[in-house]
């Protein structure tokens, strides 16, 4: 089966939502594959995003690549893979990275894509950076990881010139200032944001128009600043992983079955028009939708991305 045309390439006809509709793991790690979930959905899905293993040392995420590489390869979805800048276990460093010390598994990981047919795929290296829980979190070194960044991603240039890299924060202030991270225009494609559906202003627990306003729209590196920093940057924006939680989440503070939360999602994909790269709902554990956990979120969900 021939692969769909990259993300980046329009569709004339459809909502921005759909034309960029991607989904987190199915093949792999979503507890189906992808035709199952298509089924579910009622619509074929143009992209595929998932992660290489972080947390088992450098042979291992090498391993899980090429894991990946075959199970993509072929494929009509256009695969959106995270690769690790750093692994758990392991006493690294981004200055290390820099410096060149990993470049043999950067090189490695590449080679596995590209021998696979996916030398034209989009990488999300380091993805979450700005959060403290990530190996590779920018905010203990961001020149070296503006260095480390630009050295992996001229790496696989020489590889395959048809990789695309997709700089991709967690939405709002984390644990540093998202922008201190920043590798340049010439070293990024996209910028991309994870979004997970959690209240903390107070006002945001029962109020999900105050929800919306105070933890995605207004905050600081929320969506205007998100979709404002591409415009400034001549980049399209992306949504790798977006999904709403259950109501323990974080002690309490998880959005649970919120349809609300959808439909602003939904609505905001859309307001980007072309500046809409893809987004890829998270389904997996308790975040996905097609389980039953979430009934009124999975059947706005289906209405909104849905036939």
């Amino acid at each position: 089966m021939t692969r769909a045309a990259p993300l980046l390439t329009p569709v004339p006809g459809l909502a921005a939502r759909l034309r960029g509709l991607a989904v987190f793991a199915p093949y792999v790690a979503g507890g189906g594959r992808l035709g199952d979930y298509e089924r579910w959905l009622g619509r074929r899905v143009r992209g595929v995003v998932d992660n290489a293993d972080e947390m088992h040392g450098w042979e291992q995420m090498v391993q899980s690549v090429t894991f990946l590489a075959r199970s993509y390869g072929g494929k009509e979805a256009h695969p959106i893979l995270g690769i690790p800048m750093l692994v758990a276990g392991e006493r690294g460093s981004l200055a290390r990275g820099a410096a060149g010390d990993y470049d043999p598994w950067m090189h490695r990981a590449a080679q596995a894509l590209v021998q696979q047919g996916l030398g034209d795929c989009t990488i999300r290296l380091g993805w979450e950076f700005n959060g403290n829980w990530m190996p590779w979190f920018a905010g203990n070194d961001p020149r070296a990881f503006q260095r480390y960044w630009r050295r992996t991603v001229d790496l696989f240039r020489h590889h395959s010139a048809n990789f695309r890299f997709d700089w991709c924060p967690t939405l709002g202030h984390k644990d540093m200032a998202t922008e201190a991270a920043w590798p340049g225009a010439d070293y990024v494609d996209i910028i991309g944001a994870d979004v997970y559906n959690e209240w903390w202003n107070p006002r945001s627990r029962d109020d999900l128009e105050a929800r919306w306003h105070d933890e995605y729209l207004w905050t600081r590196f929320g969506l205007q600043w998100h979709i404002g920093f591409a415009r400034d940057t001549g980049k399209r924006i992306s949504f790798p992983e977006w999904g709403t939680r259950p109501l323990s989440a974080h002690g309490g503070h998880g959005g649970g079955d919120d349809p609300h939360f959808i439909m602003r999602m939904a609505a905001w994909f859309d307001a980007a028009e072309d500046m809409l790269a893809y987004h890829g709902y998270f389904e997996r554990i308790d975040v996905a939708l097609n389980g039953g956990a979430y009934p009124q979120s999975a059947a706005t969900f289906r209405r909104l991305f849905g036939a």
